[in-house]
């Protein structure tokens, strides 16, 4: 199974993408917000522009969300908006400016008391610059990220985060450490909720995928993409269906997978990841040319 930066079920599967479980209304939020004092008002407004800008990609209105991020990181005290703009920048093709933009709020002053960066942000740099191949820089702001998760740790705690074990067990596979890898997913599966679960089990998938169990590998991308399509994480549901694909293609399960391409370009040309559309629509054309050729005559073998 190839590797594509980062974000099923075949025939039939429904396209809609639901809002994670319980979500709040628009009117119950501003309610909520304002009953809340200042500081909450300005996070609630933050929280509910990224809800707004997660449907406005759903439906394929790019602008739409850029400017509702964009609002995210103006009323946001924390740093959450902006990693979530910087994987949008990503994923539409704007590596750069991303790394960019995640730099800058490493450095903020919210961040200077403790003279570490907030550990989501390194790993979002870390993430960025293995995309980049930069193995180097990924592995020090990884570092970073482990440093700054230990010096927060409270009496009793004494391991790290689920997106950290994940980030380190891509690291690993990218190092050929494949055992480490899978070891380091099950870990981080112990405590990875909602969207973080179908990340790690997306990379046990791969693991699968490189020991040769396609099955497990199968049934990993489904659990991985229901989950991604239940919590509106439309990227990575996109990616997980073109895993899919790969591997259904790879047992000669062409038609499925076939439908698991088309699913996969239509959804990443919505989210505008044009270059990952125009992968999977050139899986998807190779395959449905290759579906067409008649059998070899068994004289010809």
């Amino acid at each position: 199974m190839g590797k594509m930066a980062g974000s099923l079920p075949g025939a039939g599967v429904s396209h809609s993408l639901q809002s994670p479980p319980g979500a709040l209304s628009p009117d119950l939020e501003s309610r909520m917000a304002i009953a809340a004092g200042p500081s909450t008002v300005s996070q609630r407004l933050a929280l509910r522009f990224l809800r707004l800008a997660r449907e406005a990609e759903s439906v394929g209105d790019l602008r739409q969300a850029i400017t509702h991020r964009l609002h995210a990181v103006r009323h946001d005290c924390t740093s959450r908006s902006v990693i979530e703009y910087a994987g949008f920048l990503a994923t539409t093709g704007d590596r750069s400016r991303a790394i960019e933009l995640l730099e800058q709020e490493v450095s903020h002053p919210r961040h200077r008391s403790t003279g570490r960066p907030c550990p989501r942000c390194a790993r979002a740099l870390a993430l960025l610059h293995r995309e980049s191949r930069d193995h180097r820089e990924a592995k020090r702001w990884l570092l970073r990220a482990a440093a700054a998760e230990m010096n927060s740790w409270q009496a009793g705690d004494a391991t790290l985060s689920a997106h950290q074990l994940y980030c380190e067990a891509l690291l690993a596979m990218d190092a050929g450490e494949t055992t480490r890898s899978r070891a380091l997913c099950n870990a981080a599966r112990v405590s990875a909720e909602g969207f973080e679960l179908s990340l790690v089990i997306h990379q046990l998938a791969r693991l699968d995928s490189h020991d040769g169990n396609s099955e497990s590998a199968i049934r990993h991308l489904l659990e991985a993409a229901r989950i991604a399509r239940v919590w509106g994480a439309h990227h990575h549901y996109a990616t997980c269906i073109f895993d899919l694909g790969r591997t259904l293609n790879s047992l000669g399960r062409t038609s499925t997978a076939i439908e698991c391409y088309r699913i996969a370009s239509l959804r990443f040309a919505r989210v505008g990841s044009t270059r990952l559309a125009a992968v999977a629509a050139r899986w998807l054309h190779q395959s449905r040319a290759l579906a067409r050729m008649p059998a070899a005559s068994p004289e010809l073998n």
